[in-house]
């Protein structure tokens, strides 16, 4: 069996032990051993060069999104076994798989996270248009009910927001798998392979290729949170655990982002790659602009970040568009926006368990209250408003570099007046949460419950080494994994 079959199943295997089972011991314990699992096979993967009419492999652009999903599901294993322990407190139950005629949280978080995964590594490694489209809908309805954990009004919007325009992008997506399906009617087999697509390019009808990536882009930009189909992300990030939040952003935009590159691989090899840049780049400054506009009015720290993850998917969309050697920097930028989203949402979730709120009115005195914890958060907001040394320095330093190469002033004016914009309101929030005192006249009524523990923040800690660590020195290894990729959408 290839490796690639064994990193779709394996998640899928774990679920089902963990729904038959219904042991508290064992769900502590098997995202963790999956996870390990899980990276163990990664990084024992060499990308396929020579893909034949294959269902599953793994490419060299593939490969740097299967890396981070890895990253990221062993972050997110180890940062759940707090949360799991405390899930099991409410209810210790095991084997009771409903509360009140409805699905116990507790029972469902660990088989529907290993589900989650398991979508998006089929989204990652399918070579057809059409399981790339099923799995990104599976991913939908495996990570809705994991955003329904509070139980309240609210959540419950979210959760119904998320559910209904994704599904509206996701229809719209199926459009565009439509009219790729009437572009490849000349070409002696109907196939929705990339790779057969590509050496068959000169046979694709043009136009309809062109209608393909529109829809592909309106549809799966929904799913990757490009405005103005972003507005799921905000209720949905700001409203499910901090676990959860952390692969949505970090993890599940990637992998719309990465169905969207397929599309562009294909407009590259017929040709029309002006069309789809100009596309990409209004899309992403106005992704920023939007992020900008709504930082400036957000109390709510949690959907600060998702803004944030707006405007990151913004300025991936501008790189794809700039193309040449921006999009090394796109996929530099797509690897060290999952790690710090991933650390970010991580370590609001550690407040909100002190604070109870993650109001950032309401968050003070962070750096004597949660001191290890209040160090992280400054440091990765630094790194991920661009600040050296980081990864993310780099990669927009290497993007501001591209626009000035081509003459884009424009763009390159309003990209740095909006980061700027956006950089201030970070600045401002972070500082109220670590920095300013607890007013007198409500410090009765502020409970905090302070302790830090080491799963909490081990894997943000991690993170921001490697993070730190590419600011400084790029190691060969993953220097070959960013060139590889940026070579497969024809970069140099």
């Amino acid at each position: 069996m290839k490796l690639e079959l064994i990193l779709l199943i394996l998640p899928i295997f774990a679920a089902l032990l963990s729904m038959i089972a219904r042991s508290n011991k064992l769900d502590i314990v098997t995202l963790p051993i999956t996870s390990l699992l899980y990276m163990y096979l990664v990084f024992n993967i060499s990308p396929t060069t020579n893909i034949d009419d294959s269902l599953f492999a793994i490419d060299d652009l593939s490969y740097l999104f299967l890396i981070i999903l890895a990253l990221l599901f062993l972050g997110s294993s180890v940062y759940s076994i707090n949360f799991i322990k405390h899930l099991q407190r409410k209810n210790p139950d095991a084997k009771k798989i409903f509360i009140n005629g409805m699905f116990k949280y507790t029972r469902i978080y660990v088989p529907l996270i290993l589900l989650f995964v398991a979508s998006m590594t089929g989204v990652i490694i399918s070579r057809r248009f059409t399981l790339m489209w099923i799995f990104i809908e599976a991913s939908t309805l495996s990570s809705a009910p994991l955003i329904y954990y509070h139980k309240d009004n609210e959540t419950l919007e979210a959760v119904w927001k998320y559910l209904f325009i994704c599904s509206v992008g996701v229809a719209l997506a199926f459009v565009g798998v439509i009219a790729m399906v009437k572009a490849s009617s000349q070409l002696p087999e109907t196939s929705l392979t990339i790779d057969y697509l590509i050496n068959n390019a000169a046979l694709l009808e043009k136009p309809w290729v062109m209608i393909a990536f529109v829809f592909a882009l309106i549809g799966f930009g929904v799913k990757m949170g490009l405005a103005p189909m972003h507005t799921w992300l905000p209720d949905a990030h700001s409203s499910a655990p901090a676990s959860i939040s952390a692969l949505l952003s970090g993890s599940l935009l990637n992998c719309a982002f990465l169905v969207i590159l397929r599309y562009y691989q294909i407009l590259r090899a017929v040709d029309m790659l002006i069309f789809a840049k100009y596309l990409l780049i209004i899309f992403g400054v106005f992704s920023i602009l939007i992020s900008a506009v709504y930082t400036i009015r957000v109390n709510n720290f949690k959907r600060l970040l998702a803004y944030s993850s707006i405007e990151h998917m913004g300025i991936l969309a501008i790189g794809v568009g700039l193309g040449g050697y921006a999009l090394y920097a796109v996929m530099l930028h797509t690897f060290c926006h999952s790690l710090t989203k991933h650390s970010l949402f991580n370590l609001s979730g550690n407040f909100l368990k002190a604070y109870s709120t993650v109001d950032i009115n309401k968050i003070k005195d962070g750096s004597i209250h949660l001191p290890i914890n209040s160090i992280l958060l400054l440091m990765l907001i630094f790194i991920l408003l661009g600040l050296p040394p980081s990864g993310i320095f780099i990669s927009e330093f290497i993007l501001l570099k591209e626009m000035l190469f081509t003459h884009d002033w424009l763009i390159l004016v309003i990209f740095s007046i909006l980061l700027t914009v956006i950089a201030h309101s970070f600045i401002t929030a972070t500082t109220t949460i670590i920095y300013s005192p607890t007013d007198v006249e409500v410090q009765d009524d502020i409970k905090v419950k302070p302790g830090e523990s080491v799963l909490d923040f081990i894997s943000p800690m991690i993170f921001m080494g490697i993070l730190i660590l590419l600011g400084l020195h790029i190691p060969a290894w993953f220097e070959d994994v960013l060139q590889n990729a940026v070579k497969a959408l024809g970069g140099v």
